[in-house]
């Protein structure tokens, strides 16, 4: 009787010590934190850019007495970064805020702020950003073979190759004058690889002394030399050459135009055409859409006084469109040319 006695007083203590645990696991509820530690950064970054980041305001639940600071932690994983920049309870003046130098790596990285304290769930944010190299060296744009002759624009110093054809300069780049325009989704260190995104006007204003935008009978004629389906009338689609102007280029090694059995990328012509697509401009708001898709420049050619040509090359299709747009509501890239002077 005694030792069934034991057994039975080990038992119950031991069902009771399950029942504890689970209870206690049970009633674990962690507090949730006010706000969220939102910060910002642009979605490219250039290699050797500095940021500091400063996360929004976030405070303890209104439930909670404490009245100690969270802490606050940053990662990059990709760049094996932890940087705990506060514990919690620190003094006031010890700040949340991280700052870092975007390094030598062209590389999609992830940018996390995390703030902590004991008994809270983590209030995390974190968003991602491409770093690109647009100097000297490798740079994110490979694979283009421009043509030698280069011209330097006064106002601000930067220089374009051309191309030359029919006693005309060609530029085989993209107009990047920052005085108008838009840069890429926004991010200025772009401008250099991508160049800018003008409304009409502003193209026409935009290009430097000498230099103007083509008008469509110009680029017909300049197609014609590489299309083997030569046009007739400027201002209709022509239906061969588009590849020719194609530049096969990569963007921090991914191919910017897609393979497509129909059209061949070769950049017979020098003009090096990406798909960077266009920003369309609604009131104070604006957005970039179809980039990896289409390549879009304006012409001098009006239809009427709300809409100007513009020329638009698709990846599946050797075809060249030739379509009209609201001067005002679209901003697309730009080419200049002048009359050759060589």
């Amino acid at each position: 009787m005694k030792f069934r006695s034991v057994l039975l007083l080990s038992a119950a203590l031991l069902l009771l010590a399950v029942s504890c645990k689970d209870k206690t696991e049970e009633d674990i509820t962690y507090l949730s934190f006010v706000g969220s530690p939102e910060f910002s950064l642009p979605t490219f970054l250039g290699v050797g850019e500095e940021f500091t980041l400063t996360p929004a305001n976030v405070s303890r639940a209104a439930s909670d007495t404490k009245t100690a600071l969270p802490g606050c932690y940053w990662t990059i994983s990709q760049l094996d970064i932890r940087d705990t920049v506060r514990h919690e309870g620190d003094p006031a003046s010890v700040p949340y805020t991280f700052t870092f130098e975007v390094p030598d790596s062209l590389r999609t990285i992830t940018v996390l702020c995390a703030i902590f304290a004991e008994g809270y769930t983590n209030a995390s944010v974190s968003t991602s950003c491409i770093i690109v190299r647009s100097q000297d060296g490798y740079r994110s744009i490979q694979g283009i073979q421009y043509p030698e002759k280069s011209f330097t624009d006064p106002r601000d110093g930067h220089s374009y190759h051309y191309t030359q054809k029919n006693g005309l300069d060609w530029m085989a780049e993209n107009l990047s004058f920052a005085d108008a325009g838009l840069s890429y989704f926004d991010c200025e260190v772009m401008d250099g690889l991508f160049g800018r995104y003008y409304t009409w006007k502003e193209a026409a204003a935009a290009c430097p002394d000498g230099w103007r935008l083509p008008t469509n009978a110009e680029f017909m004629a300049f197609n014609n030399a590489y299309a083997t389906l030569p046009a007739s009338v400027p201002n209709t689609t022509f239906q061969t050459g588009a590849g020719t102007h194609m530049a096969n280029a990569y963007f921090n090694a991914t191919r910017m135009w897609e393979y497509w059995p129909d059209v061949t990328p070769t950049n017979a012509s020098g003009l090096s055409l990406m798909p960077l697509g266009y920003v369309s401009i609604r009131g104070e708001s604006h957005s970039q859409l179809d980039q990896f898709k289409y390549s879009l420049f304006w012409t001098a050619d009006e239809l009427n006084e709300e809409q100007a040509y513009f020329r638009s090359i698709y990846m599946k299709y050797d075809t060249i469109s030739c379509e009209a747009g609201y001067k005002d509501y679209m901003a697309l890239n730009t080419r200049c040319v002048r009359d050759s002077q060589d």
